[in-house]
């Protein structure tokens, strides 16, 4: 408890403002030192939250920004960040690039759409943030091993 030994040094400095000053600068450079890490200690969780609010903001933005047509640099741009820093920020706290995140939430979405609804695969594409069908089944068929149509009814007959 850094705030108790800060405490504890001001009070015995006081109680003994007659010793040799010697005597007082070594408690003065203990206070010093209680002091210096209570900072260190308070700036490294501040920094814990920093990081914590910057891959909460990113994945807000993709959660609601997924089905447009958007890039990293688009989402490092919405938390106020540099692209380079904020891929390295994103993959040590995610252990994923952003990239791949976007990537992976596309996909998770589109099966949704693959299984809940009848939309075609253009349209689930295009909710997915893919104007062109061929990327979708694509992007689609190089993440699941099989085309979006295959996948479905895969899918579908083995939820019947």
């Amino acid at each position: 408890n850094y705030a108790g030994k800060l405490r504890g040094e001001m009070q015995h400095l006081i109680e003994h403002r007659d010793s040799t000053a010697l005597y007082l600068i070594g408690h003065l450079y203990l206070f010093f030192d209680s002091l210096i890490c209570s900072v260190a200690r308070t700036s490294e969780s501040t920094g814990t939250q920093l990081r914590e609010f910057y891959i909460h903001e990113a994945i807000t933005f993709i959660e609601n920004n997924y089905y447009k047509d958007i890039s990293v640099e688009d989402i490092a741009a919405a938390c106020g960040l540099d692209r380079s820093y904020f891929g390295k920020l994103f993959k040590s706290e995610t252990g994923q690039s952003p990239h791949t995140f976007l990537l992976t939430y596309r996909m998770v979405k589109a099966t949704d759409l693959l299984l809940q609804t009848r939309q075609s695969i253009t349209e689930i594409g295009k909710l997915g943030g893919y104007e062109n069908q061929m990327h979708f089944s694509r992007a689609f068929k190089n993440y699941y091993g099989l085309s979006p149509l295959q996948w479905r009814n895969a899918h579908k007959t083995s939820n019947n």
